[in-house]
Protein backbone atom coordinates (compact mmCIF):
# COMPACT_ATOMS: atom_id res chain seq x y z
CA UNK A 1 0.00 0.00 0.00
CA UNK A 2 1.41 3.27 0.65
CA UNK A 3 3.25 2.19 3.45
CA UNK A 4 6.28 3.05 2.00
CA UNK A 5 5.26 6.85 0.49
CA UNK A 6 6.28 9.11 3.86
CA UNK A 7 9.81 10.12 3.78
CA UNK A 8 11.54 10.97 7.08
CA UNK A 9 15.18 12.36 6.12
CA UNK A 10 16.95 10.58 8.59
CA UNK A 11 20.48 11.43 9.71
CA UNK A 12 23.09 10.26 12.23
CA UNK A 13 22.15 12.81 14.83
CA UNK A 14 18.44 11.06 14.99
CA UNK A 15 19.54 7.04 14.84
CA UNK A 16 22.31 6.83 16.60
CA UNK A 17 20.67 7.45 20.08
CA UNK A 18 18.62 4.24 18.96
CA UNK A 19 21.42 1.98 18.13
CA UNK A 20 21.39 0.32 21.62
CA UNK A 21 18.07 -1.12 20.69
CA UNK A 22 19.26 -3.02 17.43
CA UNK A 23 20.34 -6.65 19.94
CA UNK A 24 16.73 -7.40 21.45
CA UNK A 25 13.42 -7.59 20.95
CA UNK A 26 14.01 -6.75 17.28
CA UNK A 27 11.22 -8.10 14.41
CA UNK A 28 13.05 -10.01 11.77
CA UNK A 29 9.93 -10.35 9.40
CA UNK A 30 9.80 -6.42 9.60
CA UNK A 31 13.72 -6.46 9.06
CA UNK A 32 13.55 -8.47 6.01
CA UNK A 33 11.00 -6.23 4.83
CA UNK A 34 12.77 -2.99 5.36
CA UNK A 35 15.74 -4.75 3.58
CA UNK A 36 13.72 -5.06 0.27
CA UNK A 37 11.58 -1.60 0.68
CA UNK A 38 14.79 0.21 0.67
CA UNK A 39 16.20 -1.92 -2.35
CA UNK A 40 18.88 -2.68 -0.64
CA UNK A 41 19.19 -6.29 -2.77
CA UNK A 42 19.34 -4.30 -6.49
CA UNK A 43 23.08 -4.04 -5.73
CA UNK A 44 24.16 -6.13 -2.57
CA UNK A 45 24.04 -9.77 -2.28
CA UNK A 46 23.14 -11.26 0.91
CA UNK A 47 22.72 -14.79 1.52
CA UNK A 48 22.01 -16.52 -1.68
CA UNK A 49 20.44 -13.76 -3.66
CA UNK A 50 20.91 -10.39 -4.71
CA UNK A 51 22.88 -8.05 -6.79
CA UNK A 52 26.94 -7.80 -7.53
CA UNK A 53 26.81 -4.37 -8.14
CA UNK A 54 27.74 -3.10 -4.37
CA UNK A 55 29.76 -5.37 -1.50
CA UNK A 56 28.32 -8.39 -0.40
CA UNK A 57 26.66 -8.03 3.07
CA UNK A 58 25.79 -11.23 4.14
CA UNK A 59 28.51 -11.57 6.68
CA UNK A 60 28.61 -7.68 7.45
CA UNK A 61 27.90 -8.50 10.99
CA UNK A 62 30.34 -10.49 11.93
CA UNK A 63 33.38 -7.38 10.60
CA UNK A 64 31.01 -4.15 11.30
CA UNK A 65 29.17 -3.07 14.54
CA UNK A 66 25.69 -1.72 13.65
CA UNK A 67 27.14 1.60 14.12
CA UNK A 68 29.34 1.83 11.20
CA UNK A 69 26.29 0.00 9.13
CA UNK A 70 24.24 3.28 9.82
CA UNK A 71 27.10 5.28 9.15
CA UNK A 72 27.60 3.93 5.80
CA UNK A 73 24.03 3.98 4.86
CA UNK A 74 23.96 7.09 5.79
CA UNK A 75 26.95 8.53 4.54
CA UNK A 76 27.82 6.04 1.36
CA UNK A 77 30.90 8.05 0.16
CA UNK A 78 33.07 8.09 2.98
CA UNK A 79 34.58 5.19 3.01
CA UNK A 80 34.78 4.13 -0.50
CA UNK A 81 36.77 0.68 -1.72
CA UNK A 82 38.26 1.04 -5.18
CA UNK A 83 36.55 -2.47 -5.75
CA UNK A 84 33.29 -0.35 -6.32
CA UNK A 85 34.22 2.95 -7.17
CA UNK A 86 33.03 4.51 -10.00
CA UNK A 87 35.26 6.68 -12.92
CA UNK A 88 34.46 9.25 -14.24
CA UNK A 89 35.23 9.88 -17.78
CA UNK A 90 35.72 13.14 -19.04
CA UNK A 91 35.85 13.65 -23.29
CA UNK A 92 36.62 16.06 -26.05
CA UNK A 93 33.36 17.64 -26.47
CA UNK A 94 33.18 18.56 -22.74
CA UNK A 95 30.96 15.71 -21.92
CA UNK A 96 31.37 13.44 -18.55
CA UNK A 97 30.30 10.03 -18.24
CA UNK A 98 30.37 8.23 -14.53
CA UNK A 99 30.25 4.49 -14.13
CA UNK A 100 31.76 1.21 -13.41
CA UNK A 101 34.31 0.09 -15.82
CA UNK A 102 33.45 -3.50 -17.17
CA UNK A 103 35.79 -3.99 -19.28
CA UNK A 104 38.73 -2.33 -21.53
CA UNK A 105 41.05 -2.74 -24.63
CA UNK A 106 43.35 -0.91 -26.43
CA UNK A 107 40.38 0.36 -28.35
CA UNK A 108 37.70 1.39 -25.94
CA UNK A 109 36.11 1.12 -22.56
CA UNK A 110 33.14 -0.57 -21.72
CA UNK A 111 31.44 1.78 -19.12
CA UNK A 112 27.91 0.75 -16.97
CA UNK A 113 26.55 4.12 -15.85
CA UNK A 114 23.25 2.98 -14.16
CA UNK A 115 24.37 -0.30 -11.30
CA UNK A 116 20.01 -0.80 -11.97
CA UNK A 117 20.17 -1.92 -15.26
CA UNK A 118 22.76 -4.22 -17.30
CA UNK A 119 22.93 -1.85 -20.31
CA UNK A 120 26.60 -1.02 -20.89
CA UNK A 121 28.14 1.21 -23.43
CA UNK A 122 31.49 1.44 -25.36
CA UNK A 123 33.14 4.45 -25.45
CA UNK A 124 36.83 5.44 -27.70
CA UNK A 125 39.71 6.20 -26.11
CA UNK A 126 40.91 8.45 -28.39
CA UNK A 127 37.57 10.67 -27.52
CA UNK A 128 39.19 10.63 -23.87
CA UNK A 129 40.35 13.91 -22.34
CA UNK A 130 41.07 12.70 -19.12
CA UNK A 131 39.94 9.41 -16.44
CA UNK A 132 39.70 9.57 -12.33
CA UNK A 133 37.92 7.36 -9.82
CA UNK A 134 34.83 9.07 -8.60
CA UNK A 135 34.95 10.51 -5.01
CA UNK A 136 31.48 9.39 -4.94
CA UNK A 137 29.52 6.56 -4.42
CA UNK A 138 27.09 4.63 -6.64
CA UNK A 139 25.03 4.32 -3.72
CA UNK A 140 22.26 6.88 -3.30
CA UNK A 141 21.98 8.31 0.18
CA UNK A 142 18.12 8.56 1.67
CA UNK A 143 17.76 4.93 0.71
CA UNK A 144 16.40 4.16 4.75
CA UNK A 145 13.98 7.25 4.30
CA UNK A 146 10.90 5.39 3.26
CA UNK A 147 11.66 3.20 6.90
CA UNK A 148 10.18 4.23 10.05
CA UNK A 149 12.35 4.82 13.03
CA UNK A 150 11.33 0.94 14.56
CA UNK A 151 12.10 -0.46 10.41
CA UNK A 152 15.03 1.41 10.41
CA UNK A 153 16.69 -0.36 14.01
CA UNK A 154 14.71 -3.85 12.46
CA UNK A 155 16.73 -3.57 9.41
CA UNK A 156 19.91 -2.83 10.94
CA UNK A 157 19.45 -6.01 13.35
CA UNK A 158 18.63 -7.98 10.10
CA UNK A 159 21.83 -7.30 8.67
CA UNK A 160 23.77 -7.80 11.85
CA UNK A 161 22.63 -10.99 12.41
CA UNK A 162 23.20 -12.27 8.67
CA UNK A 163 19.67 -12.52 8.11
CA UNK A 164 19.04 -15.51 10.59
CA UNK A 165 15.88 -15.67 11.97
CA UNK A 166 17.06 -17.17 15.59
CA UNK A 167 19.24 -13.94 16.39
CA UNK A 168 18.68 -12.97 20.16
CA UNK A 169 17.99 -9.72 18.63
CA UNK A 170 14.77 -11.30 17.23
CA UNK A 171 12.31 -12.18 20.29
CA UNK A 172 9.57 -14.93 19.14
Amino acid sequence: GDVYKRQTPWTWEMLEPQLDQVTQGRSFTQGKQAYQAAQCGACHRFGNEGGAVGPDLTAIGSRFTPKDVLDAILHPSKVLSDQYAYETLTLKEEETLTGRIMGENEQSIQLRQNPYSAQVISIEKDRLTKRETSKVSPMPEGLIDVLSREEVLDLLAYLNAGGNAQDPAFSN
